[in-house]
């Protein structure tokens, strides 16, 4: 699967998201063209087995090295949703509360049409890295949290 190519493996990684989710190990392999690191958007997936392109095995050791469960979770409420948000080392909490920002989160869960979603909405949540545009659709790349793994104030 490639984190930057068609929509295969956009659809893919959604699998890879849920299982990640679900605390599931996954076995995969990861084609990266310009870096599967992607900026770290990747990184609180569970790590692939191996990264085409990275023959010494040094980008795959980092991404499983700083694999941890939760590093990048949402969780839905009545009208909003709340990510926490680690892939850049500190704890970044955003809280979605606007209804078109809601629905193109809903929609981005299984990749939605880009020019389905506004372009004020859009820039937002790829600011925020909270969806990534590939293949023409945005993903929403947070795994939901089932069950926290640790106390709730660590997460």
């Amino acid at each position: 699967m490639c984190p930057d190519a068609d929509a295969a493996s956009a659809r893919a990684l959604v699998l890879v998201r849920e299982l990640t989710a679900h605390g599931v190990a996954v076995d995969w392999t990861a084609r990266c063209h310009d870096g599967c690191h992607g900026g770290g958007l990747f990184t609180h997936l569970h790590p692939p087995t191996r990264i085409d392109g990275d023959p010494d095995g040094a980008t795959t050791a980092t991404w499983r090295d700083a694999f941890f469960p939760c590093r990048c979770v949402h969780r839905r409420g009545p009208g909003f949703v709340e990510v926490r948000d680690r892939r850049s080392g500190a704890l970044e909490v955003v809280t979605i509360d606007e209804p078109e920002h809601l629905a193109a989160v809903v929609a981005a869960t299984e990749g939605v049409a880009t020019d389905l979603v506004t372009a004020e909405v859009r820039d937002d949540l790829v600011g925020a890295r909270l969806v990534v545009e590939r293949a023409g659709r945005l993903w929403w790349l947070p795994t939901r949290a089932y069950r926290w793994p640790f106390p709730a104030l660590i997460v």
